[in-house]
């Protein structure tokens, strides 16, 4: 592994080729009827850092290999967490949603090789195993009772997801509001959340931002899977706590982000 090596060109230095595999591998998500979002090309871009030996794996395998440094405790409990983001509910800055500061309106997801889910607070509070991630789900119960999905935890796509702050680059960037530090950056002094939340009905690219390749790969996606822009700025997944309880209602997927 050469960790020197620009994520974005690729191994071999064929720009087009590799990004032409990483939406290749996307599109086949796609095709599979799950959803797909920025994150499924963004953490490919990872990939070329795994050991070759992991480069298609899933993340809960991590707790299946009984000869792993982790099944043979030797090795630290691999572990994050992902903030939701609710449509019509979280807060947002010209269409771009962002986690709720208030915590009681705030779900965070922990992240594990053997389980997901949430603890007390937000909107749910329940686990599922990591490995059936992308299982359909209602009432806690699966709607196949004859197969589960397996193969969603892929590692590429944890690391996409773990990574992705795109919500709060195009804020800081697009209207120099910086919500990463919450500092207004002429007087270091924090900002208030009046003057952050400040929302519009849509989302507009500024012109000088047009070529940014953080935009660019965005727009891609929307363009190839029939998304808008906004639709493709999350990591996201069929929700497995649909129905689950009255704030899950509906649901059928959750929409998650770097939790900032």
């Amino acid at each position: 592994m050469n960790f020197t090596t620009n994520y974005i060109v690729g191994p071999t230095g064929n720009v087009t080729e590799y990004l032409t595999l990483l939406f290749e591998n996307a599109a086949a998500k796609s095709a599979q009827g799950f959803p797909v979002s920025v994150v499924d090309v963004f953490g490919q871009f990872w990939r070329q850092y795994l050991p070759k030996t992991w480069s298609y794996r899933n993340y809960s395998d991590i707790a299946l290999l009984p000869d792993h440094a982790f099944g043979l405790g030797l090795g630290p409990m691999p572990m994050f967490t992902l903030a939701e983001v609710v449509p019509a509910s979280s807060p947002k800055i010209d269409n771009i949603m962002y986690p709720g500061l208030n915590s009681s309106k705030r779900t965070s997801y922990e992240v594990t090789p053997f389980e997901f889910g949430s603890w007390v607070g937000g909107r749910v509070q329940g686990f599922m195993p990591t490995q059936f991630l992308g299982s359909i789900m209602n009432k806690g119960k699966p709607v196949n009772n004859e197969s589960c999905v397996r193969g969603y935890d892929k590692m590429t796509f944890m690391q996409g997801a773990t990574a992705n702050a795109f919500n709060f680059w195009f804020i800081d960037d697009f209207f120099g509001i910086p919500l990463f530090a919450k500092r207004d950056e002429t007087t270091k002094k924090p900002r208030p959340l009046a003057q952050r939340a400040t929302v519009n009905t849509s989302i507009v690219i500024p012109p000088n931002w047009k070529n940014n390749q953080l935009v660019v790969i965005v727009e891609q996606v929307a363009k190839l899977f029939n998304q808008s822009f906004n639709q493709s700025l999350w990591a996201t997944l069929p929700n497995p706590f649909l129905n689950f309880n009255e704030a899950m209602a509906g649901s059928k997927e959750l929409l998650l982000v770097w939790p900032h």
